[in-house]
């Protein structure tokens, strides 16, 4: 057992590794067992693109995302990249994350990458911002996750769980951090 935690911890070392030296782009490929080769560096590129509309509000966070050079402005870009062991559905899971976050006065956007998983799914990306909205201000969250392993006969009911079982777990993490906040 402590054979294979060691092989494990040194793959998630090597991948943490080259995420922070290529970015998405040098984000290895998964191999399936039926040999299908699945690359969660492009999944999540396009997972960026599709939450493009937050551009005009959060440009250095986008930025920062897509892997564009650390330019002026982004040094107040919070950034912390770690490997994780946490539930999903009912596996027990090892993912590689990449948590970024920025806050301006009457805004702030985070965002939390995940852009290797043991196992259930390829890939995620949760955004979770608060913007000024009319006399206060709105909280939104938006997750994009990528999995190859709900394929098949009934697999559109099965997606259906699995959003449904990742919003209560959003639910739950929001309202605790509503908790947390000043009346």
């Amino acid at each position: 057992m402590a054979v294979a935690g060691s092989v494990m911890a040194g793959i998630l070392n090597g991948r943490l590794r080259q995420f922070r030296s290529q970015g998405l782009e040098g984000t290895p490929d998964y191999v399936r067992e039926d040999g299908r080769r699945i690359n969660p560096g492009v999944q999540l590129q396009l997972a960026i693109q599709q939450i493009g509309f937050l551009e005009a509000q959060f440009p250095k966070v986008l930025a920062a995302l897509r892997g564009e050079a650390h330019g002026s402005g982004t040094a107040d870009i919070q950034r912390a990249d770690f490997w994780l062991e946490a539930p999903f559905v009912d596996l027990q899971v090892l993912a590689l994350a990449s948590e970024m976050r920025h806050a301006a006065a009457d805004r702030a956007l985070a965002a939390d990458v995940h852009f290797y998983a043991s196992r259930g799914y390829n890939a995620m990306l949760t955004v979770v911002g608060v913007v000024p909205y009319k006399s206060g201000s709105l909280v939104f969250a938006i997750t994009h996750l990528f999995t190859d392993e709900v394929l098949g006969y009934a697999s559109s009911i099965k997606r259906a769980a699995a959003r449904n079982q990742v919003a209560e777990q959003l639910v739950r993490h929001l309202a605790a951090v509503r908790a947390t906040l000043p009346r």
